[in-house]
């Protein structure tokens, strides 16, 4: 086939020729089928030969899914769509719509995975073919089986395993042989799963298929995993992962590295059992998961904004086209006018005929009635496009919202949390693997301690910025003295600054009322004086003082502790988070004052600060609430009632 590819004319025939060589390679060199590929993208567009564009485009995204670069697959599978939607390709369609629903099955995005299913599967079953249907059906296996409904996994498997065997497709049949075997391994009967697994394994050393063999290898370990033969299952797993290396796929050294660790671990080899473990954390960290789940939704966010477009410049053309009518049935209402006028004329003219002019005026009443109806309903329609164009902008900025409130929630707890439960897991696991001292135990308390402390504390803070967040405008109003209320707040950190010797004053006077937000100010309160405290060196002093500004009142949070270098007060109120240790290597979020300044905001305020580093920090406020100084004994009489 190499060969015929360089010795063939430069013509639509040695691109289909590039597209069967890089599936060729598919089975055993990713990047080498990518690199024909590549080669039948250039020459197919020198040939304006959109199908076979669109094909090599699909067979680099394949690449990409099995080199486990989901975000670099997504973009040529959606360009390898639009040339098929636009060449209605229904094979290719087929095709890609089920890739896509492997990419958001990988990516975790279940419900889309299942759209794009139904829509390969629908194309298949319309064309009859056979291949196509089969792919859907070992995919839905997949789905099934990720949620544990095992019987149906199974026998969306086995038809799925029929219908290959049926074609002599050696490739695919392989697969669904493998899938079934690893889902006996799943329902914890790996003895009846060994025979799938073998046979696929046959198939796989018989094609060379070094792709499916690596994983047909490692279900075979797994087994014997289950059968307690860890020996065999070991040589099973050490051939995997050699394999493994060999594809170059980062996804797959990190499954065999993985199911290495775990095998050694469980035959007490601790050292071989840290060696891999440590080749699996490389790896993982080089294919960032997380990073690509995100990346794939954004770019499935962009296609689908697209398609939202296509769909809006639809309504704006039709929306043109109502308009044309409106104006089209002005143009017959002014005719209608012109000819009540020259029903008038002639009225006039007629008027010495008491009957011509009985017959013009019931004419004319006639088609004034009618002309009155054709202008309410010409008013009705004007009225109805107003009120549906009106509600169309209101969803859209609604969704906008939503979209922008979701990505906010999906990046915080995807930066934030990943950290400290990573690091609970692995102390986890080392307890788990072996033997502790005291004081060892002791020390992994309070790692978790802190870590858990830094999460509690997120989370709090993430749940009252994403109540302020859901509520949006929805303030709720109250009259507060602002003495007492700074009291309370003071008397929740209190622990906190003992801990340290921290002393707290209370400078604000007792007669200063406003009527704001009492939550959310609470919030934001808590926050300023606990990383007061967390800054402050031990026996340091906080002062919470307060008075009336000219349209409203100022807040004061000042502190003696360690302040904030001039590099680090332009990030402050930020997105781009960060924190620092306090006097104590007390750890935080990086949350809390940038959801000070959207609360702040929230109430029309302002948050301001200034700082010198090792003498201390002075946090500012600025409401411009409605403001009344009150007599204490009125303050009494009111307290009393």
């Amino acid at each position: 086939m190499k060969h015929r590819v360089t010795t063939a004319p430069e013509d639509t025939a040695k691109v289909g020729l590039l597209c069967e060589l890089s599936r060729e390679y598919r089975l055993s060199d990713v990047k080498k089928s990518m690199e024909h590929a590549r080669v039948a993208v250039t020459l197919a567009k020198q040939l304006h030969y959109a199908r076979g564009e669109a094909k090599a485009i699909g067979l680099i995204g394949n690449g990409y899914l099995v080199l486990g670069e989901f975000d670099k697959a997504f973009p040529n599978y959606y360009t390898s769509l639009s040339i098929g939607e636009e060449l209605k390709d229904t094979a290719l369609l087929v095709s890609t719509y089920n890739s896509l629903g492997i990419l958001c099955f990988k990516t975790k995005d279940e419900k889309r995975a299942l759209q794009y299913y139904n829509k390969s599967f629908e194309l298949a079953l319309k064309t009859n073919n056979q291949s196509g249907m089969a792919m859907v059906y070992n995919n839905q296996g997949d789905i099934f089986e990720t949620r544990g409904e095992f019987p149906k996994a199974l026998a969306f498997y086995q038809k799925a395993a029929t219908i290959q065997q049926k074609l002599g497709n050696k490739k695919s049949y392989a697969v669904n042989l493998l899938n079934i075997g690893n889902l006996y391994n799943a329902m914890g009967k790996p003895a009846q799963g060994l025979p799938f697994l073998f046979k696929a394994l046959e198939l796989d050393e018989e094609i060379n298929n070094l792709m499916n063999m690596t994983v047909t290898l490692r279900g075979i370990a797994t087994s014997y995993v289950g059968l307690k033969q860890l020996d065999t299952a070991l040589k099973y797993a050490l051939k995997s992962y050699e394999v493994a290396e060999k594809t170059e796929s980062g996804k797959k050294v990190v499954a065999s590295a993985r199911l290495l660790a775990e095998i050694y671990a469980s035959k007490g080899e601790y050292q071989q059992a840290y060696h891999y473990q440590q080749a699996f954390a490389r790896q993982d960290s080089v294919l960032d998961n997380e990073r690509q789940n995100r990346v794939a939704a954004e770019i499935i966010a962009r296609y689908e904004t697209k398609q939202k477009d296509l769909e809006n410049l639809e309504l704006k053309a039709q929306r043109r086209l109502q308009q044309a009518e409106i104006r089209q049935q002005n143009i017959t209402l002014m005719f209608g006018w012109a000819v009540l006028g020259l029903l008038l004329l002639v009225m006039g003219g007629l008027y010495l005929s008491r009957q011509h002019f009985r017959n013009i005026s019931r004419q004319l009443r006639e088609a004034t009635s009618l002309l009155t109806v054709k202008n309410e309903q010409i008013t009705t329609q004007k009225e109805e496009i107003c009120r549906q164009s009106k509600s169309l902008q209101q969803k859209n900025a609604q969704l906008d919202r939503h979209n922008s409130f979701k990505n906010k929630i999906f990046s915080i707890v995807s930066h934030d949390l990943r950290a400290p439960f990573n690091s609970i897991q692995g102390i986890l696991q080392l307890v788990q693997n072996r033997s502790l001292t005291e004081g060892e135990v002791k020390r992994i308390f309070e790692t978790l301690g802190r870590n858990m402390e830094v999460m509690v504390n997120m989370m709090n803070n993430l749940l009252a910025w994403s109540k302020a967040q859901m509520k949006g405008s929805a303030l709720e109003m109250q009259p507060l003295n602002l003495h007492e209320f700074a009291g309370q707040s003071l008397e929740v950190v209190y622990e906190q600054a003992q801990a340290k010797q921290v002393k707290l004053h209370n400078q604000v006077s007792p007669d200063l009322m406003l009527f704001t937000d009492k939550e959310r100010l609470a919030f934001v309160l808590r926050n300023l004086l606990s990383n007061a405290i967390k800054f402050c060196f031990e026996s340091g002093e906080i002062t919470l003082s307060a008075y009336k500004a000219e349209a409203g009142v100022v807040v004061k949070v000042q502190d003696t502790g360690k302040g904030i270098s001039e590099r680090n007060l332009a990030k402050l109120f930020s997105e781009k988070r960060f924190t620092t240790p306090g006097t104590f290597k007390e750890e935080g979020t990086g949350l809390g004052l940038m959801l000070c300044k959207e609360l702040v905001e929230s109430l029309g305020g302002e948050i301001t600060v200034q700082s010198v580093e090792n003498q201390g920090s002075t946090f500012t406020i600025f409401l411009p609430c409605v403001v009344k100084n009150e007599q204490p004994q009125e303050l009494e009489n009111a307290v009393q009632a």
